[in-house]
């Protein structure tokens, strides 16, 4: 049995979409496999590998109650503990024979990119459980990396009430040429970063300019038009978080717009317009285009 789910980038809405404001979320073309097989072991065993297939993880849990019996990283196994029993919950005959389970990152693991929701997306299927039920009894978040992960293209999320909603849209940019991705290499502790956001409330106001935003993004014909809502939105969100832009703090004299994605000032940003060559001469060396990042 091989389960597969996309990575994810959260191109607006970023932060508010946890108060039920609308984003424009992408699956990236790169995500992570799942292979489960029977084994005549008396555990089960877990192999992870990276995006260079070399073994990252290793762990073995007892199949009576899924509970953690050695690992590599504690921490990590742990963490899977949690999830393993979650699904045991749900589903009362999840797991109770022998297998090796093997995953498979196509992505680099501290890229950001949804190395934990499309391992969640993954095991849900695997258990037959909703994935959203799981993500909220583990992790919490807004839930959008879990849509992306089974979705063929770009989808307008929205989550109000605890409800997910979310829709396939046609975001297939004409000046996508002119779009890529930099890598900046400052990993964040994504829900870290959601716990201290919760502690904000925002004015009912400023979420529907962020959603309004959003759907002018989805509609946006021009590329001169995409960078100045890309500004607009990069400065409501600077005066939320009480946060410089990033583009002025870190590349003042970069001919196009940057566009924070998911935590500010973390995994990757988006660059609209200037030169691609311009981040790589700063030692930044992961830029790519976007077709061939989005799915």
């Amino acid at each position: 049995m091989r389960y597969y789910s996309h990575g994810k980038i959260l191109l607006s809405g970023e932060y508010c979409v946890l108060h039920g404001a609308k984003a424009l979320a992408l699956p990236t073309r790169l995500g992570q496999a799942l292979t489960v097989q029977p084994s005549q072991g008396k555990y089960l065993s877990w192999t992870s590998l990276d995006s260079n297939k070399v073994i990252w993880f290793e762990a073995d849990f007892k199949l009576d109650d899924l509970s953690l019996v050695q690992a590599n990283d504690v921490a990590v196994g742990k963490r899977l503990e949690t999830f393993l029993k979650f699904l045991r919950h749900r589903q009362v005959e999840f797991c109770r024979t022998p297998f090796h389970i093997q995953t498979e990152l196509e992505f680099d693991r501290y890229w950001g990119l949804g190395s934990s929701s499309t391992l969640l997306s993954n095991l849900a299927e695997w258990a037959k459980c909703d994935p959203f039920d799981l993500l909220d009894n583990t992790l919490g978040g807004s839930g959008y990396d879990i849509a992306c992960a089974q979705a063929t293209g770009a989808i307008c999320y929205q989550r109000n009430t605890g409800t997910p909603s979310y829709k396939a849209i046609d975001f297939d940019p004409a000046f996508k040429k002119d779009l890529y991705f930099v890598y900046l290499n400052q990993k964040q502790d994504s829900q870290k970063e959601v716990a201290d956001y919760l502690k904000k409330t925002p004015q009912s106001a400023f979420l529907e300019m962020i959603s309004n935003l959003t759907e002018a993004i989805m509609s946006c014909k021009t590329l001169d038009s995409f960078q100045s809502l890309l500004t607009e939105h990069e400065t409501l969100m600077s005066k939320h978080l009480n946060r410089p832009r990033l583009q002025e703090e870190y590349f003042p004299d970069f001919e196009g717009v940057i566009k924070s994605l998911g935590a500010w000032g973390g995994d990757f940003v988006l660059a609209c317009g200037g030169n691609p060559n311009y981040f790589k001469q700063k030692g930044f060396d992961v830029v790519i285009e976007y077709d061939k990042f989005i799915l």
